[in-house]
């Protein structure tokens, strides 16, 4: 759906290059309701429209001053439905900008997104969602590892040996015997599950779910 606002006297044959479009749902619309929120600056740009003019020219035309003219073309400027397209003189050689329209016609944009829009919109939502749950796999995958590593390498059990030079019998000391790491199956059992895989795993499964779930409520 298309609502035209404030066209021009008469659209140029090249339109596409002339006409500014707004999109009620960007950034820039609320700076253009802003600056058109006033009626003395919608007469500004309606005047504009009709012919390029320099601010004192517009307050006279206008029935205001030339101070309050300037403040709604700052307002207009900054939205970018005007610009000073060259300069001018007066009668007493005081230099002025002339302004004009930025565009032969301002056309105002409203209506939902195409469907193939919305699923590209929800297809990059959810390969965003699998990159990051892919670093977060990785970061656990890598904590759980430095752990097992740190419990293979604690001392495990104490065997008792004779000090040297002394009586075996009435004086040992406790040498710590290291456990060593599990083999064969019990090595496959603590190494084929890491914690990471499951989060993965998890994680993809509510990530599909979730995204079937919001395709199914896209309009038709």
């Amino acid at each position: 759906m298309r609502e035209y606002l404030l066209p021009g006297p008469d659209p140029d044959p090249d339109y596409q290059n002339v006409v500014q479009t707004l999109d009620l749902t960007g950034e820039e619309a609320d700076q253009v309701f802003d600056a058109l929120a006033s009626p003395t600056s919608r007469s500004v740009l309606r005047a504009l429209y009709d012919d390029p003019l320099p601010p004192a020219e517009l307050a006279d035309e206008l029935d205001t001053s030339v101070q309050n003219i300037h403040y709604h073309l700052q307002k207009l400027e900054g939205a970018t439905l005007v610009e000073a397209i060259e300069t001018a003189y007066s009668s007493r050689g005081v230099e002025m900008d002339v302004y004009a329209p930025t565009n032969e016609a301002l056309v105002l944009l409203t209506g939902r997104p195409s469907r193939t829009e919305q699923i590209r919109s929800l297809l990059r939502r959810f390969l965003g969602g699998v990159a990051i749950l892919t670093v977060v796999s990785l970061l656990i995958h890598k904590l759980a590892n430095t752990l097992d590593a740190q419990t293979w390498s604690t001392p495990g059990n104490l065997t008792p040996t004779p000090a040297q030079g002394t009586d075996a019998a009435t004086n040992v000391s406790l040498t710590p015997t290291p456990t060593p790491p599990p083999t064969g199956p019990d090595l496959a059992a603590v190494t084929s599950y890491s914690p990471g895989i499951f989060v993965f795993a998890g994680g993809l499964v509510v990530l599909v779910m979730a995204t079937y779930w919001l395709y199914r409520d896209l309009p038709e």
